[in-house]
């Protein structure tokens, strides 16, 4: 399901024209930690806009911390965030309404 889903996600990426030129390195990071840290290999986790990369959508740029990043209600009420600094570091949260 993993190598399905990361396909997925590289198609998505390739069909998507982006406005910013974020590094394909620094996008493939922040795409793995929330596959990661959404725990998509797991069928009870498995969200189809999360583990898809559709929340990808939301991408931009945060010029205050240098980095990359997204907010994104993956169901009603339930949001995640994720920023991928320039140095490599990707920290993913989650919170709801």
């Amino acid at each position: 399901m993993k190598k399905i889903s990361i396909l997925c996600f590289l198609s998505l990426f390739s069909l998507q024209t982006m406005a910013t030129d974020l590094s394909r390195a620094l996008y493939d990071r922040l795409f793995i930690a929330v596959y990661e840290e959404h725990k998509c290999d797991e069928v009870e986790f498995y969200t189809e806009s999360v583990c898809e990369g559709y929340f990808l959508s939301n991408l931009s740029y945060n010029a205050e911390f240098d980095a990359y990043e997204v907010e994104y209600e993956f169901e009603p009420g339930f949001f995640l965030h994720a920023i991928a600094f320039n140095d490599g570091e990707v920290t993913v949260t989650y919170w709801t309404k």
